[in-house]
């Protein structure tokens, strides 16, 4: 069975359904890049909206899942507030941004704002921190629906993407090797965060569940997307660590979300959907290609895209568009 039919079905005792007249449905969408909509259209496309470095795009996952799914049936309502970047303390802290902006900008949504000049008193032109406020405040009694991808960062995500899909790159006027990483690096960093993900990950995880649970209806639902394989099942050591985090997690996230419902008596509050996994499968990255590119080959259908695009700024050529889509 699908997971909007399974939701549909478990929401059928709240909701009467009049063939003219569609219930309300508030759908908010918690969590990271993966959520946000980080490459959902090229970046001088239509579709980014809110604090510019959290990469929220109206064409996100959530977006189209939330109307294609129960379009037909509710009348619904959407609130993206993920934040590229985010790890699960964010969505219970108000998070500072990486970026000053301009003290002139206007807060970009309502969970945005933005703090006091930085630097001299008398600059015409005073940069000013900026911050988005705890995910979890977007959720109340009214919220029927969350969905959730959380956790990535906090096993160290970027560092992964670096240290595992980009090769160094030698800069002949600096004489040295910049960016990137080496099979070595991307192993080490690896085992790290399955270390990560052994020790602190459950507990955390499990809090972070109970908490936004307690801000919902008894009837409300959280899906929790568990993160696609991102690098292609190759005899490359590298690659098969990194599909070994990913296995890893959602198994572990299977056993938290299972201890979670038994503790709310045996509520199925919270489901973890892994379709991503499959529907993702044939555009997973290649990890360390070498010999000028040659070897391993690329996956043109990858959703990496690759770092000569980044070196020459041209991710809005059509290529890089079609890898983003």
């Amino acid at each position: 069975m699908k997971l909007s039919a399974l939701i549909l079905l478990s929401f059928a005792p709240i909701f009467e359904v009049a063939a003219d007249n569609k219930p309300p449905l508030k759908i908010v969408h918690l969590g990271d890049s993966y959520s946000s909509g980080n490459g959902a259209s090229e970046v001088d496309g239509d579709g980014w909206y809110g604090p510019k470095w959290c990469f929220r795009n109206k064409y996100n996952w959530g977006q189209q899942a939330a109307h294609k799914a129960f379009g037909d049936d509710f009348s619904v309502t959407y609130d993206n507030v993920a934040c590229s970047g985010g790890v699960m303390k964010h969505v219970m802290e108000s998070r500072e941004l990486q970026f000053d902006v301009p003290c002139s900008s206007k807060s970009r949504s309502k969970d945005h704002s933005l703090g006091p000049p930085k630097g001299n008193e008398n600059d015409p032109n005073p940069q000013c921190s900026n911050a988005v406020a705890p995910q979890i405040d977007a959720i109340g009694k009214q919220t029927d629906l969350v969905f959730l991808t959380i956790g990535g960062n906090d096993a160290g995500f970027g560092d992964i993407a670096n240290l595992c899909f980009i090769n160094k790159i030698y800069h002949p006027k600096n004489r040295k090797y910049v960016g990137g990483g080496t099979k070595k690096e991307c192993t080490k960093r690896t085992d790290i965060a399955l270390q990560d993900i052994a020790k602190d990950f459950s507990n955390n995880f499990r809090e972070l569940l109970i908490e936004i649970t307690k801000r919902m209806p008894s009837h409300g639902k959280v899906v929790v997307v568990a993160y696609p394989n991102l690098a292609l099942d190759t005899k490359s050591s590298d690659n098969r660590n990194v599909r070994k985090l990913i296995a890893v997690a959602a198994k572990k996230q299977r056993e938290v979300i299972d201890k979670v419902n038994n503790e709310l008596d045996g509520e199925e509050m919270v489901l973890l959907y892994t379709g991503a996994i499959d529907s993702f499968s044939s555009h997973e990255a290649v990890t360390f290609r070498r010999l000028f590119l040659a070897f391993p080959k690329a996956n043109k259908d990858g959703w990496f895209v690759e770092f000569r695009g980044f070196l020459d700024r041209n991710i809005g050529s059509e290529p890089a568009k079609k890898k983003v889509r």
